[in-house]
């Protein structure tokens, strides 16, 4: 199959979000001649390996008077044989500490239309950072309907403190070349330990529209509930508020084996703060 043709959103956008924010992949596809649209991700070539490189930089002004985030990430997405890939990030982040956070994604291939995603994430330093994550995906193809894939599971974090969040996840994920189109909600519990723990949830919505080893372009959405980020105020006396983030980014294939990339996001919540920045990277694709 033609495997390094299929599924590098997986790899620089699909590993971020799952490092960042939660067991997440992008799909992306190119089509081929009576094959089904598989991500190469998780098919591969048989016999070949493929995989890409990407190193980043990111700054994002933060408002009320809170330390701006600055950070590099370095991302690998790699594709065995035999159905089986996966990728990792390694993640260096400064607001008023430094935290160091990393993840490992494993995909294997169940059958033909099911695909199961493992991932594990640890860090230290900082106190938004979760000390151990976990992740559990199972992702396939309806019976008869190859154009939509279905994506259900979910994580649990653990912080060296007694708090405690478990999250279930699902999302639908629509493929009409050049548009890719992923729908998900978020369902959160957190647990902070001495406090009543509280239920958040999101929605959210991604936009892919491109050609693999060319370019795509990105927009993603996000609206939902998170507690208002108060420092120093303890979990129990902080309100749920409106959350809302866009982003608007574009990558580029410069030659068949390098490219560069560039995001920007904006987030707020409602009557408590926002941030704006600016992502850009350069990568390494091999084939």
């Amino acid at each position: 199959m033609a495997g390094r043709g299929r599924g590098r959103w997986w790899a620089w956008a699909g590993a971020v979000a799952l490092a960042v924010l939660g067991a997440r992949a992008r799909a992306e596809a190119q089509p081929t001649q009576a094959e089904p649209q598989v991500p190469a991700a998780w098919v591969g070539t048989p016999g070949k390996a493929s995989g890409l490189l990407d190193v980043r930089g990111f700054y994002h002004y933060a408002s009320g008077g809170r330390d701006a985030w600055s950070g590099t990430e370095l991302l690998s997405y790699f594709d065995l044989t035999d159905g089986f890939s996966g990728a990792f990030v390694l993640r260096q982040e400064a607001r008023d500490e430094v935290a160091r956070y990393g993840t490992m994604m494993l995909i294997p291939q169940l059958s033909d239309k099911r695909y199961l995603v493992l991932a594990t994430g640890v860090g230290n330093g900082a106190n938004f950072q979760p000390v151990t994550r976990l992740d559990v995906q199972l992702r396939g193809f309806f019976d008869g309907w190859r154009g939509v894939m279905y994506d259900v599971g979910g994580y649990a974090t653990w912080w060296t403190s007694e708090r405690r969040q478990a999250a279930q996840s699902a999302a639908l994920i629509f493929w009409r070349l050049p548009y890719i189109v992923e729908l998900r909600e978020l369902v959160t519990y957190t647990d902070p330990g001495l406090d009543p723990g509280r239920f958040h949830g999101k929605l959210s919505a991604v936009v892919l529209w491109g050609a693999d080893n060319h370019h795509w372009l990105l927009a993603r959405a996000a609206v939902g509930t998170e507690p208002a980020n108060e420092p120093g105020m303890s979990f129990a006396l902080t309100e749920d508020r409106p959350v809302a983030n866009l982003a608007v980014g574009y990558r580029r294939w410069l030659t068949a084996d390098y490219g560069v990339s560039a995001e920007v996001e904006v987030f707020g919540q409602a009557n408590t703060w926002w941030r704006a920045g600016v992502l850009t990277s350069v990568f390494a694709d091999f084939h």
